[in-house]
């Protein structure tokens, strides 16, 4: 009988929907073509903000926007706001669309008010994504009053 039970779970848990990996990012950032591609170590790329909001992403599209807050002593985001429309963001002639991704989140319900421990998550290291590639490393810093990201290291951008 052991073996029926487990067949049975096996069917709910295919039946199950499987909820969605996010993608804990910045705002996406518009960089010019010519800038994109002598991008190097040392480089700064501004994000034009002065305040750090967290997104949540999946296929770099922006699904929810969060805050950073303190809890029990632990550091957490809670979703603010989910985007009704979402836009995936894409290049254009002149500019080339990057992701700063701070982490991937396991697959979970997200609403307003949702809150999700990053405690084990170090928000100031940065991966620069392009169309889903990986472009460059970098660490967060404040430039003239704005946040930007400091760039580590540069990796393969597909030059021809």
């Amino acid at each position: 009988m052991p073996s029926t039970q487990a067949l049975r779970l096996q069917e709910m848990m295919k039946r199950q929907q499987r909820l969605p990996d996010y993608t804990l990012s910045l705002y996406p950032v518009e960089v010019k073509k010519r800038s994109f591609e002598r991008l190097e170590k040392g480089d700064l790329v501004l994000l034009e903000s002065k305040r750090l909001t967290l997104y949540l992403c999946r296929d770099e599209t922006i699904d929810a926007s969060c805050s950073v807050i303190s809890q029990d002593g632990l550091r957490k985001i809670e979703v603010t706001d989910l985007i009704k429309k979402p836009e995936k963001k894409s290049d254009s002639k002149k500019y080339k669309i990057l992701f700063p991704v701070l982490a991937q989140l396991p697959g979970r319900k997200i609403e307003p008010g949702t809150v999700i421990d990053i405690s084990d998550i170090d928000i100031s290291q940065v991966t620069l994504l392009h169309e889903g590639k990986s472009i460059a490393a970098g660490h967060l810093v404040i430039f003239e009053d704005e946040i930007a990201i400091m760039i580590d290291s540069c990796h393969d951008k597909g030059k021809k």
